[in-house]
């Protein structure tokens, strides 16, 4: 390979390398902003829920209150759980329906 050659390799590889540090650094100022909005995020949403959690009225144990009340509550929950899975039922059939039709 001719002298003359070198220096225009050399050349090359430095800019190349130089375009190469300027993108990581790029994207890495770029990930630093997602991470820190992201945080932030999670951060607002722990704050939230802590004041939730002590908003919330602290039951006795179940064990100290009478049989009737526990039963009381856990009809409540199983009424709750009846209804959720009625309502996603009838939305998995609306959807059957559509489909059954959607060709004709």
């Amino acid at each position: 390979m001719p002298g003359w050659v070198w220096p225009f390799l050399v050349l090359f590889m430095i800019i190349i390398f130089v375009v190469g540090v300027v993108y990581a650094v790029r994207k890495a100022l770029h990930a630093s902003r997602i991470v820190g909005s992201l945080a932030q995020t999670v951060q607002n949403s722990l704050s939230t829920a802590q004041q939730n959690e002590d908003a919330v009225t602290q039951q006795a144990p179940a064990f100290t209150q009478p049989l009737s009340s526990s039963s009381e509550r856990y009809a409540q929950a199983h009424a709750h759980v009846l209804e959720r899975k009625a309502s996603a039922h009838s939305r998995h059939l609306q959807r059957w329906q559509v489909w059954k039709h959607f060709n004709e």
